[in-house]
C-alpha cells in the first residue's frame, strides 16, 4: 500500500519555487571557493597548481594561475610508478607544479595516500594555508 501522491507531495509541485530552495547552499558553496581562491592568491608565487577541485580552474584562470588535475601528463612525476628520485626530481622540475590544493574528502586522501609520491623523497612536502574544506600545500624539491 502506498500513500496517495496528495498525501506525500504539494498539489501543484510545478508552482514551487525550486531554485529558491537550493539559493543558501548555493550562496555557502561560493563563499567557500572564494575563501580558497583568496587563500591561493595570497600565496607568494602560486605557480602552477595541482588541485582535484575542477572548480578552481575557472575560478583562477582571470588571475593568471593556472590549475592543473591530478591526471594531467604534467602531474605524472607524483604518480607515475617506477621513477628513480632522480627522474622524478627531473620531471617535477620540468611540470612547473609548485603548489597542491586538496579536498579534505576521506576518499580523496585516501587515494593520495596511496598513490602520490609528494610524501616521499626527491620531494618537500608543507602546508602552507587550510580551511575545513580544503588544504593548500607548497611543494618542493628536497635538495633545493
Amino acid at each position: 500500500a502506498t500513500l496517495p501522491s496528495t498525501l506525500a507531495l504539494p498539489d501543484r509541485t510545478w508552482a514551487l519555487p525550486w531554485s529558491d530552495s537550493f539559493a543558501p547552499a548555493n550562496q555557502a558553496s561560493s563563499r567557500r571557493e572564494d575563501e580558497v581562491v583568496s587563500m591561493i592568491l595570497a600565496l607568494p608565487q602560486p605557480g602552477l597548481i595541482l588541485a582535484d577541485s575542477p572548480g578552481l580552474q575557472p575560478q583562477l584562470a582571470p588571475h593568471g594561475v593556472q590549475v592543473i588535475p591530478p591526471w594531467s601528463p604534467q602531474a605524472d612525476c607524483l604518480f607515475a610508478r617506477g621513477l628513480t628520485p632522480d627522474e622524478r626530481a627531473r620531471r617535477f622540475r620540468a611540470s612547473g607544479v609548485r603548489h597542491i590544493v586538496l579536498t579534505k574528502s576521506a576518499s580523496h586522501l585516501e587515494f593520495f595516500k596511496h598513490h602520490a609520491a609528494w610524501e616521499r623523497p626527491p620531494f618537500l612536502l608543507r602546508l602552507v594555508a587550510e580551511n575545513p574544506q580544503v588544504a593548500v600545500f607548497e611543494l618542493r624539491l628536497a635538495h633545493e
